[in-house]
């Protein structure tokens, strides 16, 4: 079980937009089968500056995992996502409104995103 959690979990950072630059982390931090634990990553963007130049935006991302009641089974809690040194703000996952790392990015600089949403309608 330990095994398809962790191929989840490997999945799940791609699908996010982390790649798989994070596997050996993520594997490493697994096994060591704590209550939770922290991987940072950071990333650049090209954005416009203020002035109108081209420039870099600096992005750091906290991922913050935590077991669930299975026995060694993680699941990806929630993601710290800091701009520049400046702004920041904490995206919880897992209840279906998961925004990948460049969505963050793009809300944190001002962006709009689009995204579907799907709700369940009564039926009466």
């Amino acid at each position: 079980m330990e095994n398809n959690n962790l191929e989840f979990l490997k999945k799940n950072l791609k699908f996010l937009g982390f790649g798989t630059s994070l596997n050996a982390a993520l594997e490493a931090k697994v096994s060591e089968r704590q209550e939770s634990f922290k991987i940072g990553v950071s990333a650049e963007f090209n954005a416009r500056q203020k002035d109108g130049s081209l420039g870099k935006d600096k992005v750091n991302y906290e991922l913050n995992f935590s077991r669930s009641s299975k026995p060694y089974h993680y699941f990806l809690d929630s993601v710290k996502v800091t701009l520049n040194d400046q702004i920041q703000n904490t995206f919880s996952y897992g209840k279906g409104n998961d925004v990948t790392a460049k969505e963050a990015y793009n809300l944190l600089r001002g962006a709009s995103i689009h995204k579907k949403s799907h709700s369940k309608q009564a039926n009466g």
